[in-house]
């Protein structure tokens, strides 16, 4: 512990090690590369909103990323609706590297029914009931 939290301003040059917890009661801006978690450790970061505890929470021990979420089940996990835009045209691109048969997008109705939606190898459109392989 060092000077007055309430009427002294800080500044550090160079690293800034704390081994437990650091506490920043006003905000941290950093000018410079901010690197978490450097050693690979099982240490999960969160991040939270003003309406929302776990608004962006990384999983180290699954290397995944949630939204709203602190129980991502995919390298990336929404638990909410997403909105993409764009000043030009919108794209949004599904790829499968370990598959010929191309990207697949699985819906899940309110029922559990499980749909998908993918391109065949002849360039068609399927939908269909079914999950994606």
């Amino acid at each position: 512990t060092f000077g007055n939290a309430a009427t002294d301003v800080n500044i550090f040059t160079g690293t800034l090690n704390a081994s437990t917890t650091a506490l920043f009661t006003s905000g941290l801006t950093t000018y410079g590369a901010s690197v978490f978690n450097e050693n690979s450790d099982d240490i999960d970061l969160r991040i939270e909103s003003d309406g929302e505890t776990d608004m962006f929470f990384v999983d180290a021990s699954r290397n995944a990323v949630g939204i709203a979420s602190t129980t991502p089940t995919e390298t990336f996990s929404v638990d909410g609706d997403a909105w993409l835009a764009s000043a030009a045209t919108t794209t949004v691109t599904v790829r499968s590297t370990g598959s010929s048969q191309g990207g697949c997008i699985q819906l899940e109705g309110a029922n559990d029914t499980m749909y998908r939606l993918y391109v065949g190898s002849a360039g068609t459109l399927t939908t269909e009931a079914g999950t994606c392989q």
